[in-house]
């Protein structure tokens, strides 16, 4: 029924879509840079980076580790899911988790769930942290993902250590482009239809977009079932030849069965008799979300001046009944089991406004940026209380289904949260002579909070309030070596929660921000007439006041954790020849906690070396093979470091046929070999997220 609904929205927007006059390009205002269509790692330093800076740097000109992942790059890899496609770029590991991509993710040796390093953007904006607004897992409606690696507070806020993602969504322009049909069909009764078109309505005045994508993804893992479904419009509107305005509209809805919730390791090893077992076992069990994007934009051009003003209104909405550990009762072939009943509604709104201007100090050419991005955030929550009835174990190898309030207690209100954030900063560009920049940033945040515990988890009808008021900053000298070869340095601060501030406990309210600064350098060169490019970078990153527990009082939480984490990060594109393509990528990194949680132990999750490897080859002008490795060094599963993980090593197949202009067909094979291994440790509870097992895709892509 799902199916045949699209396919009648496809049929009217496709009437619409060629009723309309043909479009041409606007000359008299960059409203767009034009999206880099070459894939992998050769052609980015020229392209403009919307994460690593807002003064409409490039890559090249910027003082840190970035990498850009187009929409070409993600079809020819064969990359469905935001997961797949930001763990092929250098040194991140992680995976799905029931959450979209609210997963585990670690990047330069910092996590992205127990402790937040990694932050997800939608088009440059911040929305709120909660993994209940960034469920959706589709880069269908994807123009490009930016990988910005390290410390980011100054540009972003609090969070953001190890990395930040932004999910750079497909814009409107006045470009004639092809409308897209893409339906595919793989493993486990998986299929996913994609329609994107971009239209013009009013020639050079107003243009629009829509992308729809429906699908459901299966798993070897008994009974799981995952539905997706996403609606996005846009519309841009030239004003006149200086103003500019946009309003996008983003609807996603997810809903799933058994969705896969970990695996125990027996007797501490991976195994492959339980690689199927699905112990999300509850009949009555929810996973489903609901997400309301509005984003509403204007820009104004004059001379050297640019003022950009983004308004934005989210409201998502979660519930999630199922198990949340998963650990195998010692020495006997069962698991025991704990779960939660939660329901959480987040609303969020705010606004953010930049002021560029372009000009000379000193007949020094320079860029400057003063900016405020205001927002209040609204959430409710709501969810299990502890258990006072038995929690007796399941059979390891025969989970039998049963209901969830047998075992456990349904939800009860927990809290209510308000959040109003008010930031201002400065970014600057000052170029010292035609090879020597500057690059300079700051940023003051100030979060108020007002938590109002009510029956639940955490605490009984108590009420707590905190303001933090914090400083980041970055400096950074980026200097042209020669016109090919560029080197740089950084030295940046970051500011983060000992967890997510909308997952503070009642015990966690009064403690101060975490805080962070990282050191870097690094080197970028194009080479052999930019058919190849090369990035390298070292780093050392300090982290204090982590949340760790008291020694002296149970249940009493301490900012007195620190960790230390240094490593080399490589990156290589190349193009010999145009039917060769290669991209490699390798991460060492070598993470210690310090001070008194732990001296000396590497945090869980956290693999010494990481390589990928993909090659692309086209013996003949339509056709292409593809291959991607990818290799991942050992990791403890827990913060004691008493156990470790085996190292793996995967291997994807793609091949893709052009039958003509408008026609492609592609096929992908995930994970050749059928590798067991896992993503990540679930937070030193004994179990871990096991990697996708061997699949199979076919597809077709069709263009008009």
């Amino acid at each position: 029924m799902k199916i045949r609904l699209v396919l009648l929205a496809y049929s009217i927007i496709f009437i619409t879509t060629h009723s309309n006059a043909e479009a041409t390009k606007l000359e008299e205002i960059k409203i767009f840079e034009e999206t880099n269509k070459s894939t992998g790692y050769t052609n980015q330093f020229q392209q403009e980076s919307l994460t690593g800076s807002r003064l409409g740097l490039n890559i090249k000109e910027i003082p840190a580790s970035i990498e850009l992942i187009n929409s070409k790059t993600m079809e020819e890899r064969g990359d469905t899911t935001i997961s797949q496609a930001i763990t092929k770029a250098t040194g991140i590991i992680g995976g799905e988790s029931g959450h979209g991509i609210g997963g585990k993710f670690i990047a330069r040796g910092f996590a992205g769930n127990r402790f937040p390093g990694i932050t997800f953007l939608s088009d440059g904006l911040k929305l709120g942290g909660s993994p209940i607004s960034v469920r959706n897992i589709e880069v269908a409606n994807l123009d490009r993902i930016e990988v910005l690696r390290g410390a980011s507070s100054v540009l972003n806020g609090e969070g953001s250590i190890g990395a930040t993602i932004n999910l750079i969504t497909k814009k409107p322009n006045f470009t004639k482009e092809e409308t897209e049909l893409d339906f595919r069909l793989g493993s486990y009764d998986s299929y996913r239809a994609y329609f994107g078109t971009n239209g013009v309505a009013i020639k050079d005045i107003l243009a629009y977009r829509i992308d729809v994508v429906t699908r459901e993804i299966g798993s070897n893992f008994d009974g799981e079932k995952r539905e997706v479904d996403s609606l996005n419009t846009s519309f841009l509107y030239k004003i006149n030849d200086n103003l500019i305005t946009t309003l996008s509209i983003e609807k996603s809805k997810d809903d799933n069965e058994y969705i896969y919730v970990g695996t125990p390791l027996v007797n501490n090893k991976l195994d492959k008799s339980v690689r199927k077992q699905n112990y999300n076992i509850f009949s009555d069990g929810v996973d489903k979300g609901d997400n309301l994007l509005i984003k509403q934009g204007t820009e104004w051009f004059y001379d050297n001046i640019e003022i950009k003003n983004q308004f934005y209104y989210q409201n998502s909405e979660s519930e999630a009944r199922r198990p949340f550990t998963t650990n195998q009762v010692p020495n006997e072939s069962k698991v025991k089991i704990s779960g939660s009943d939660m329901w959480s509604k987040q609303d969020l709104i705010g606004d953010r406004l930049d002021f560029i201007q372009k000009g000379d100090i000193f007949g020094l050419e320079n860029r400057f940026l003063v900016g405020t991005d205001i927002s209040k955030m609204n959430l409710k929550r709501d969810i299990s209380p502890s258990s006072t009835l038995p929690n007796p174990a399941i059979n390891m190898y025969n989970p039998n289904k049963e209901i969830f309030g047998n075992r456990f207690r349904y939800r009860e209100k927990e809290v209510d949260l308000d959040i109003n954030q008010y930031s201002f900063y400065v970014e600057d560009q000052l170029n010292i002579t035609d090879n020597l920049k500057l690059i300079g940033g700051i940023r003051y945040d100030i979060h108020d909070l007002e938590w109002n515990y009510l029956k639940g988890y955490y605490a009984t009808n108590s009420s707590k309030s905190k303001k933090h008021k914090d400083l980041s900053y970055r400096a950074g000298l980026v200097f042209d070596l020669t016109d090919t070869t560029t080197l740089y340095t950084s030295y940046t601060t970051s500011i983060e929660p000992g967890a997510s501030l909308i997952g503070l406990r009642n015990n966690q309210t009064d403690l101060d921000l975490t805080k962070a600064e990282q050191y870097e350098v690094g080197l970028k060169q194009s080479l052999l007439d930019d058919k190849a490019e090369f990035t390298i970078s070292a780093y050392e990153i300090n982290k204090k006041n982590m949340f760790v527990n008291d020694p002296n009082n149970a249940g009493n939480i301490l900012n007195s954790g620190e960790q230390k984490s240094k490593g080399l990060e490589l990156s290589f594109g190349i193009q010999p020849i145009e039917q060769i393509s290669i991209d490699a990528n390798f991460a060492y990194t070598d993470a210690k906690f310090e001070g008194s949680y732990n001296y000396g132990k590497t945090p869980n999750s956290v693999p010494e070396y990481i390589g990928n490897l993909g090659v692309r080859y086209m013996p003949i002008s339509n056709f292409g093979i593809g291959t991607w490795l990818r290799y991942v060094d050992s990791f403890y599963i827990n913060d004691t470091n008493t156990l470790k993980l085996p190292s793996y090593t995967t291997v994807d197949l793609t091949l893709d046929y052009t039958y003509n202009k408008k026609t492609t067909f592609s096929f992908l094979l995930k994970n050749l070999t059928d590798e067991l291994y896992a993503t990540t440790a679930k937070n030193d509870t004994g179990g871990v997220y096991l990697g996708e097992a061997r699949s199979f895709e076919f597809g077709v892509n069709y263009k008009f």
